[in-house]
């Protein structure tokens, strides 16, 4: 079910988006069969990591054909990891000026990230851990959020909070990888911290979180595009989909004209006190909306 833009991803939700089919979503443990998948299908180079660096690598150079400089923030996990390989690919490839705030240590990085840690090094990558995007940066340029994605499970510590708070108040725009750093993946809600990246794109790799479409998600990850890195990824059973209009349209009976309101069912929406009808009235238009024949609204006042 793979169905790509013409750069090797698939926007799911913006401007601009054509919202035709349905998207498979997975929360954290589905996301993590994924990761075991695509890393068992492909053990030698590129390796998983590999493919989300040259992903998040090229819509970067789409989404901000004009930057100059990249700053990416890269975390204690393999969501720096991703960031490191990007940056790696924008040096190399793209020629760009690239500058990683690493707001981690080598000790406990995992294996793969270390991996790309250094291939980043070699390539000429400048890396260092003050937290200050590179001299010049303007709003014409970029920044990469690959601080936390997935890998959010308590309230961002001091530096990963100043972390947020520095990217969010840099000029340039933001990609997210995965989904932007304050935010939990399988609900959209934030930490108690309330911190969050404010994200121009977000670049999901592998499956959909549900917290894309979901609370804080909707206002804080912008346009959002999917790359699946090449997986089939329906191997693994979504924990549930993302509807379009249109298909929604499709599962719904035909209306002919000889046909009466009644054919289509009744809801009742009870609610509403005094002066504060509105989420029952909301309630009652969307039933409309979703095809019901009858809409009975009692209100509580």
């Amino acid at each position: 079910m793979n169905r790509h833009h013409p750069l090797g991803l698939c926007r799911v939700l913006g401007p601009h988006s054509q919202r035709t089919t349905h998207w498979p979503l997975y929360n954290t443990a589905g996301n993590r069969a994924l990761e075991s998948l695509g890393s068992a299908s492909w053990s030698e180079e590129p390796s998983l990591m590999q493919r989300a660096g040259v992903a998040v690598a090229r819509l970067a150079r789409a989404v901000a054909p004009h930057a100059q400089q990249v700053w990416v923030l890269a975390g204690p996990g393999n969501n720096g990891g991703d960031g490191f390989e990007a940056a790696r690919q924008l040096r190399l490839h793209a020629g760009l000026n690239v500058h990683v705030s690493w707001l981690g240590t080598e000790d406990p990085l995992p294996p793969d990230a270390r991996a790309a840690l250094h291939r980043a090094q070699a390539s000429g990558v400048s890396i260092d851990n003050r937290c200050t995007p590179p001299n010049g940066f303007s709003q014409r340029d970029l920044s990469i959020d690959a601080l936390l994605g997935r890998g959010l499970n308590r309230t961002p510590d001091s530096i990963l909070a100043h972390g947020i708070t520095a990217l969010n108040a840099a000029p340039a725009p933001i990609l997210a990888v995965d989904l932007p750093s304050g935010l939990r993946a399988d609900s959209g809600t934030l930490t108690e911290s309330g911190l969050g990246i404010q994200a121009h794109w977000t670049l999901a790799l592998l499956g959909l979180a549900p917290g894309l479409f979901t609370a804080h998600g909707r206002d804080l990850c912008g346009e959002i595009w999917w790359d699946s890195l090449g997986m089939d990824v329906e191997q693994i059973a979504p924990t549930a989909w993302l509807a379009s209009t249109a298909q929604l349209r499709q599962r719904w009976p035909v209306r002919r004209h000889a046909q009466h309101k009644g054919s289509f069912g009744d809801v009742w929406v009870v609610g509403g006190a005094a002066g504060m009808s509105g989420a029952a009235r909301l309630a009652g238009l969307a039933a409309l909306q979703g095809g019901a024949g009858r809409v009975h609204l009692t209100s509580l006042a």
